[in-house]
């Protein structure tokens, strides 16, 4: 069954949405943190998809299937357990970020570096199947965003939609079985990539000389917070001084990505963005994001900054109602003290719900 309307969240506050009324019409995307998780998923039949872990040991080194070594096997060890798992329970779809950029600064080739992440796939689907022939799990492949420090390390291997196309075909190249590969297009993934390849020479000369050490977790914008002011000025001083430039820009490369992704469509992560308070640190070096991850249409205060959801809902909302029973949009947003999570996702469903019933004549 196909839900229109899904939320994300762990097992925990999956388990209490299910026992509230409000919720009945909606399906579930389980986030796990880690792969002990996943053994404790019991579908009940509105499970819609399994989201990789954010982690995939005790170190906490993050989930990629790019890395060469013991964390990409790790992380493909917990790919495979995800599609077992997703078999056993009957759920349909699996989200998997290839790579994350805290772990991508080694840079192999671009094109061997997809060609990995395919191997990856390829084998751990090949380990279930065809034991679980009868319950076929789609793989979804989530775009990532584009981030400030990877355009002079290099990019992640899945950002645009040729590059799912490209891993796809490699997939499809390798496999036993003909492994059923989707997209998941995340929004404000889509709308940070969009102005960061506008700004990518100015960010690159900040970047030129900073040299970064061989730590595998190394992440220059966590460790050098000078930079990353210096990036964020950047980034804010273009937006604000052009702001109906950028939002038109974004829109437009939204619209692309849609129509390049439609045909194969999955999941639709929907949020609200504020790209003229995108900030990764306070002045404390505090982890932050005031404007990510917002409820769609919010507008208010966040760590007591004024934030407002930028992103044009209505006009790609306009693009999909005609394909709604083949994909779902999954609300995907921060819990913060300053609104009720649960409040919020129930708006959100409403305003979409209003938006596409005034579209379908």
């Amino acid at each position: 069954m196909t839900y229109t309307f899904c939320t994300k969240g762990s097992i925990e506050q999956i388990e209490q949405l299910e026992q509230i009324s409000d919720f009945d019409d909606f399906g579930f995307e389980v986030y796990l943190r880690d792969p002990t998780q996943i053994s404790n998923i019991s579908n009940d039949g509105r499970i819609v998809t399994i989201h990789n872990p954010k982690v995939v040991d005790t170190e906490n080194h993050y989930f990629t299937l790019v890395d060469y070594g013991g964390i990409g096997d790790t992380s493909e060890k917990a790919l495979k357990q995800m599609l077992e798992k997703a078999a056993e329970e009957n759920i349909e779809k699996v989200v998997v970020h290839a790579d994350i950029a805290e772990v991508n600064f080694n840079k192999k080739d671009y094109q061997d570096e997809q060609n990995l992440v395919a191997e990856r796939i390829t084998r751990s689907y090949d380990s279930i199947y065809p034991r679980h022939s009868s319950n076929k799990v789609t793989i979804c492949l989530e775009n990532n965003p584009l981030s400030a420090f990877e355009l002079s390390l290099g990019k992640s291997v899945l950002v645009s939609p040729q590059d799912f196309y490209n891993i796809r075909s490699q997939v499809y190249s390798k496999g036993k079985t003909q492994i059923p590969i989707q997209s998941v297009i995340d929004i404000e993934h889509v709308y940070r990539t969009s102005f960061l390849f506008l700004l990518e020479d100015q960010i690159g000369e900040i970047l030129s000389d900073k040299e970064p050490n061989k730590g595998l977790t190394y992440n220059p914008l966590k460790e050098d917070l000078s930079t990353v002011k210096e990036i964020e000025d950047l980034i804010n001083k273009n937006l604000l001084s052009n702001c109906d430039y950028y939002k038109d820009r974004a829109k437009r490369y939204l619209e692309h990505y849609i129509e390049s992704l439609l045909p194969h469509l999955a999941i639709f992560h929907v949020c609200g963005f504020d790209m003229f308070q995108d900030r990764c640190y306070d002045e404390q070096g505090n982890f932050w994001f005031p404007g990510a991850h917002l409820p769609p249409f919010f507008e208010g205060k966040i760590s007591g900054v004024n934030v407002k959801d930028q992103i044009n809902h209505q006009e790609y909302i306009k693009q999909l109602r005609g394909f709604l029973n083949r994909f779902s949009f999954v609300f995907e947003f921060n819990s913060r003290p300053e609104y009720n999570h649960q409040e919020e996702t129930l708006n959100s469903k409403s305003i979409f719900r209003d938006i596409l019933l005034q579209n379908s004549h």
